[in-house]
Protein backbone atom coordinates (compact mmCIF):
# COMPACT_ATOMS: atom_id res chain seq x y z
CA UNK A 1 0.00 0.00 0.00
CA UNK A 2 1.42 3.43 -0.57
CA UNK A 3 2.32 5.48 1.94
CA UNK A 4 0.01 8.37 3.28
CA UNK A 5 0.30 10.99 5.86
CA UNK A 6 -1.36 11.05 9.20
CA UNK A 7 -3.82 13.51 9.83
CA UNK A 8 -3.82 16.32 12.05
CA UNK A 9 -6.53 18.23 10.46
CA UNK A 10 -9.29 16.88 13.96
CA UNK A 11 -8.60 16.77 17.72
CA UNK A 12 -8.12 12.79 18.61
CA UNK A 13 -11.78 12.04 19.79
CA UNK A 14 -13.50 14.15 17.35
CA UNK A 15 -11.92 11.70 14.24
CA UNK A 16 -14.02 8.43 15.81
CA UNK A 17 -17.50 10.24 15.97
CA UNK A 18 -18.90 9.35 12.80
CA UNK A 19 -17.68 5.92 12.74
CA UNK A 20 -18.95 5.53 16.11
CA UNK A 21 -22.34 6.67 14.96
CA UNK A 22 -22.52 4.34 11.58
CA UNK A 23 -21.44 1.44 14.41
CA UNK A 24 -23.76 2.21 16.77
CA UNK A 25 -26.62 2.01 14.17
CA UNK A 26 -25.36 -1.06 13.21
CA UNK A 27 -24.65 -2.91 16.08
CA UNK A 28 -24.79 -0.62 19.29
CA UNK A 29 -21.40 -2.28 20.52
CA UNK A 30 -21.54 -2.18 24.71
CA UNK A 31 -18.59 0.55 25.54
CA UNK A 32 -15.88 -1.61 26.45
CA UNK A 33 -16.28 -3.13 22.73
CA UNK A 34 -16.33 0.59 21.18
CA UNK A 35 -13.12 1.35 23.02
CA UNK A 36 -11.65 -2.30 21.55
CA UNK A 37 -12.29 -1.58 18.25
CA UNK A 38 -12.11 2.44 18.48
CA UNK A 39 -7.97 1.21 19.23
CA UNK A 40 -7.55 -0.41 16.25
CA UNK A 41 -7.71 2.32 13.60
CA UNK A 42 -5.54 5.20 13.23
CA UNK A 43 -6.36 8.81 11.10
CA UNK A 44 -4.92 9.02 7.78
CA UNK A 45 -4.79 11.80 4.90
CA UNK A 46 -4.92 11.15 1.09
CA UNK A 47 -4.22 13.72 -0.94
CA UNK A 48 -6.59 14.03 -4.56
CA UNK A 49 -4.86 11.92 -7.06
CA UNK A 50 -2.93 9.27 -4.03
CA UNK A 51 -3.53 5.77 -3.86
CA UNK A 52 -5.00 3.75 -1.33
CA UNK A 53 -3.96 0.37 -2.90
CA UNK A 54 -3.16 -0.37 -6.16
CA UNK A 55 -3.70 -3.32 -8.30
CA UNK A 56 -0.88 -6.07 -7.52
CA UNK A 57 -0.63 -5.12 -3.95
CA UNK A 58 -1.24 -7.30 -0.50
CA UNK A 59 -4.75 -5.94 1.18
CA UNK A 60 -4.45 -5.21 4.48
CA UNK A 61 -5.87 -2.11 5.39
CA UNK A 62 -9.69 -1.52 6.09
CA UNK A 63 -10.68 2.09 6.10
CA UNK A 64 -13.32 4.75 7.06
CA UNK A 65 -13.73 8.01 5.26
CA UNK A 66 -14.67 11.01 7.37
CA UNK A 67 -14.41 12.80 4.54
CA UNK A 68 -13.92 12.62 1.31
CA UNK A 69 -14.54 10.49 -2.21
CA UNK A 70 -12.45 7.31 -3.28
CA UNK A 71 -13.13 5.40 -6.78
CA UNK A 72 -13.00 2.24 -7.33
CA UNK A 73 -11.19 1.03 -10.72
CA UNK A 74 -10.11 -1.88 -13.05
CA UNK A 75 -7.36 -1.17 -15.23
CA UNK A 76 -6.74 -2.90 -18.55
CA UNK A 77 -2.93 -3.90 -19.63
CA UNK A 78 -3.71 -0.96 -22.44
CA UNK A 79 -4.49 1.40 -19.47
CA UNK A 80 -7.85 2.02 -19.94
CA UNK A 81 -9.68 2.49 -17.36
CA UNK A 82 -13.19 1.02 -15.79
CA UNK A 83 -14.70 3.03 -12.68
CA UNK A 84 -16.24 -0.21 -10.51
CA UNK A 85 -17.92 1.85 -7.55
CA UNK A 86 -17.55 5.11 -5.14
CA UNK A 87 -17.25 5.63 -1.67
CA UNK A 88 -17.79 8.76 0.31
CA UNK A 89 -18.23 10.13 3.92
CA UNK A 90 -19.35 7.71 6.70
CA UNK A 91 -18.65 4.66 4.05
CA UNK A 92 -15.94 1.58 4.35
CA UNK A 93 -13.91 0.79 2.37
CA UNK A 94 -11.54 -1.80 1.43
CA UNK A 95 -10.16 -4.90 -0.88
CA UNK A 96 -11.72 -7.04 1.15
CA UNK A 97 -12.00 -10.04 -0.95
CA UNK A 98 -8.50 -9.67 -1.14
CA UNK A 99 -7.96 -10.18 1.88
CA UNK A 100 -10.18 -13.09 2.18
CA UNK A 101 -8.04 -15.05 -0.24
CA UNK A 102 -5.03 -14.19 0.26
CA UNK A 103 -4.31 -13.15 -3.77
CA UNK A 104 -2.91 -9.26 -4.61
CA UNK A 105 -5.62 -6.61 -5.59
CA UNK A 106 -7.23 -6.61 -8.75
CA UNK A 107 -8.17 -2.65 -8.46
CA UNK A 108 -7.19 0.45 -7.44
CA UNK A 109 -8.55 2.56 -4.75
CA UNK A 110 -8.02 6.27 -5.69
CA UNK A 111 -8.57 10.00 -3.56
CA UNK A 112 -10.76 11.91 -6.22
CA UNK A 113 -10.66 14.63 -3.30
CA UNK A 114 -8.17 14.95 -0.12
CA UNK A 115 -9.68 12.18 1.83
CA UNK A 116 -9.67 12.19 5.61
CA UNK A 117 -10.09 8.61 6.96
CA UNK A 118 -9.37 6.68 9.77
CA UNK A 119 -7.73 3.07 9.03
CA UNK A 120 -7.36 -0.30 10.31
CA UNK A 121 -5.50 -3.57 9.92
CA UNK A 122 -7.85 -6.26 8.51
CA UNK A 123 -6.62 -9.19 10.68
CA UNK A 124 -7.36 -7.86 14.03
CA UNK A 125 -10.77 -6.81 12.64
CA UNK A 126 -11.78 -10.24 11.81
CA UNK A 127 -10.36 -11.37 15.57
CA UNK A 128 -12.93 -9.26 16.93
CA UNK A 129 -15.50 -11.34 14.85
CA UNK A 130 -15.12 -14.38 17.67
CA UNK A 131 -14.24 -11.70 21.13
CA UNK A 132 -18.19 -10.53 20.57
CA UNK A 133 -21.26 -11.25 18.96
CA UNK A 134 -21.65 -7.39 18.06
CA UNK A 135 -18.66 -7.38 15.47
CA UNK A 136 -19.52 -11.19 13.82
CA UNK A 137 -22.91 -9.11 13.48
CA UNK A 138 -20.83 -5.77 12.29
CA UNK A 139 -18.50 -8.21 9.78
CA UNK A 140 -22.55 -9.85 8.53
CA UNK A 141 -23.93 -6.64 7.65
CA UNK A 142 -21.29 -5.44 5.71
CA UNK A 143 -20.70 -8.34 3.79
CA UNK A 144 -24.44 -8.53 3.01
CA UNK A 145 -24.35 -4.80 1.89
CA UNK A 146 -21.50 -5.69 -0.15
CA UNK A 147 -23.00 -8.63 -1.35
CA UNK A 148 -26.61 -6.58 -2.58
CA UNK A 149 -24.32 -3.98 -4.07
CA UNK A 150 -22.52 -6.14 -6.38
CA UNK A 151 -25.59 -7.92 -7.30
CA UNK A 152 -27.70 -5.14 -8.35
CA UNK A 153 -24.41 -3.52 -10.39
CA UNK A 154 -24.49 -7.16 -11.64
CA UNK A 155 -28.12 -6.85 -12.77
CA UNK A 156 -27.99 -3.43 -14.10
CA UNK A 157 -25.24 -4.42 -16.67
CA UNK A 158 -26.95 -7.25 -18.29
CA UNK A 159 -30.54 -6.26 -18.14
CA UNK A 160 -30.88 -2.13 -18.10
CA UNK A 161 -30.00 0.11 -20.42
CA UNK A 162 -27.44 3.11 -20.00
CA UNK A 163 -30.30 5.84 -19.61
CA UNK A 164 -31.49 3.59 -16.81
CA UNK A 165 -28.21 2.75 -15.42
CA UNK A 166 -27.82 6.53 -15.08
CA UNK A 167 -30.90 6.80 -13.26
CA UNK A 168 -29.54 4.19 -10.66
CA UNK A 169 -26.20 5.77 -10.30
CA UNK A 170 -28.14 9.37 -9.13
CA UNK A 171 -30.00 7.49 -6.87
CA UNK A 172 -27.11 5.25 -4.98
CA UNK A 173 -25.05 8.13 -5.20
CA UNK A 174 -27.55 11.45 -5.00
CA UNK A 175 -24.68 13.86 -3.84
CA UNK A 176 -22.27 12.65 -6.42
CA UNK A 177 -22.81 13.91 -9.84
CA UNK A 178 -21.57 17.48 -9.01
CA UNK A 179 -18.55 16.14 -7.26
CA UNK A 180 -17.19 13.66 -10.38
CA UNK A 181 -16.02 14.61 -13.23
CA UNK A 182 -18.30 13.41 -16.25
CA UNK A 183 -15.58 11.02 -17.57
CA UNK A 184 -15.87 9.72 -14.21
CA UNK A 185 -19.55 8.80 -14.44
CA UNK A 186 -19.69 7.75 -17.62
CA UNK A 187 -17.03 5.18 -16.95
CA UNK A 188 -18.76 3.95 -14.10
CA UNK A 189 -21.79 3.51 -16.44
CA UNK A 190 -19.96 1.76 -19.16
CA UNK A 191 -20.71 4.22 -21.32
CA UNK A 192 -18.63 7.44 -23.46
CA UNK A 193 -18.58 11.13 -21.98
CA UNK A 194 -20.67 12.28 -25.10
CA UNK A 195 -23.26 8.98 -24.86
CA UNK A 196 -23.68 10.06 -21.40
CA UNK A 197 -23.88 14.40 -22.26
CA UNK A 198 -27.24 12.43 -24.39
CA UNK A 199 -28.82 11.22 -21.54
CA UNK A 200 -28.39 14.62 -19.71
CA UNK A 201 -29.76 16.78 -22.41
CA UNK A 202 -32.73 14.31 -23.11
CA UNK A 203 -33.75 14.46 -19.18
CA UNK A 204 -33.72 18.09 -19.04
CA UNK A 205 -36.08 18.43 -21.83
Amino acid sequence: MVSMEDDTSEPGEARFVALKAVVDHLVAPPEEQWQSFQQLFHARFLKEGEYFIRVGEPSEYFGFINAGLVRFFYQTPRGTEFNKSFSQENQFMGAYSAFLTNQPARFNIQALEQTHMLIAKISPIIRLFNQHPCWEKLGRLLAEQLYIKKEQREAEFLLDDAETRYRHFLEHYPDLENRLAQYHIASYLGITPVALSRIRKKRKS
